[in-house]
């Protein structure tokens, strides 16, 4: 996942916060994470100071969903027991 990422196969991933900051502290991935969802620990991580665009789509989207209840939903469905 993170080679596609690096030869620009895929604009950007997801993956545990754990894992992902490990792979970014040690040198392993030049990546950075955009969002942080704590209730999930989960991240979503594009190479840096690229995809301006998916960027400004996905925050976009996060807003839009946090803001018409969307996002509590779907926390609560899945992540919340």
């Amino acid at each position: 996942m993170y080679e596609m990422v690096k030869n620009g196969e895929v604009d950007g991933c997801f993956e545990d916060i754990p894992v992902v900051g490990y792979k970014i502290a040690s040198g392993q991935v030049d990546f950075k994470i955009i969002h942080e969802d704590p209730s999930g620990q989960y991240g979503f991580a594009v190479l840096k100071g690229e995809n301006q665009e998916l960027l400004e789509a996905f925050n976009k989207g996060l807003a839009e969903l946090k803001s018409n209840g969307g996002y509590d939903e779907i926390v609560n469905k899945y992540i919340k027991k």
